[in-house]
């Protein structure tokens, strides 16, 4: 069920990729691309991009200035390249992992750990590129439309997972457990993204994290206590 929505997903989630890119149409060409792609890469330390200049992405990359422009009509180029690579990364692992976990027989509570668990060491795992290219997503529009494709079909797969495991959710049940899975996912992924969503004073370790924001999901879905109140006047549907 899964992996299928998610490649029916793609033309509503797709990211679409940078325009002013000349691609490589021979080897050499190829690994000159590689090199500068992979020198900027090492440069993303979370400060921000317009500090990185080309000499000194040239210069990293041992590239001339006239290789890095035979390649990109700008630096914002190269941004937009790097920026869709790192999406392209982490949707592969998103599908990786929801497959993975689709095959398992779990509980909501512990699928929504494990989910919470991939979805929080994605982030993880590359701080401080990461933090660069959301500073990069704040002054690009179309940088933060990508990103937020990526989310978007992140907090539908999790969902439908979660959703495959009470096939008698009504209408109401449905929307929030749709609310509750967008919240937990901007929670981890803020959680790791200065400004800290929950202060300098309260920061969480990964383990601590996921069982908060488990814990918050499912208090507020009210699988666990007492049925949550309804909005005065509304109705679930059956």
């Amino acid at each position: 069920m899964h992996v299928e929505h998610m490649a029916g997903s793609a033309h509503e989630a797709s990211i679409r990729g940078p325009r002013g890119v000349t691609p490589p149409s021979q080897r050499r060409s190829r690994e000159t691309l590689e090199r500068i792609l992979a020198a900027t890469e090492g440069l993303l330390d979370g400060r921000a991009f317009s500090d990185i200049s080309v000499l000194e992405i040239c210069t990293t990359a041992d590239v001339s200035a006239s290789s890095f422009y035979a390649r990109f009509d700008s630096k914002e180029r190269l941004l937009a390249l790097l920026h869709q690579r790192h999406l392209e990364k982490q949707r592969a692992k998103l599908e990786v992992a929801m497959t993975q976990l689709m095959a398992m027989d779990l509980g909501v509570r512990d699928l929504l750990t494990l989910a919470a668990t991939a979805y929080l060491n994605a982030h993880l795992e590359e701080v401080p590129l990461i933090q660069t290219l959301r500073r990069s997503e704040v002054d690009d529009p179309s940088l933060a439309d990508n990103r937020r494709s990526l989310d978007l079909l992140a907090v539908r797969s999790v969902t439908e997972a979660l959703l495959s495991r009470m096939p008698d959710a009504n209408e109401w049940l449905r929307r929030r457990i749709l609310f509750a899975t967008r919240g937990a996912c901007a929670t981890l992924q803020e959680s790791v993204q200065p400004p800290y969503i929950f202060g300098e004073d309260l920061r969480l370790d990964p383990v601590t994290t996921v069982r908060e924001t488990v814990d918050m999901w499912m208090a507020y879905v009210s699988l666990e206590g007492e049925p949550a109140a309804r909005p005065i006047g509304g109705s679930a549907a059956s």
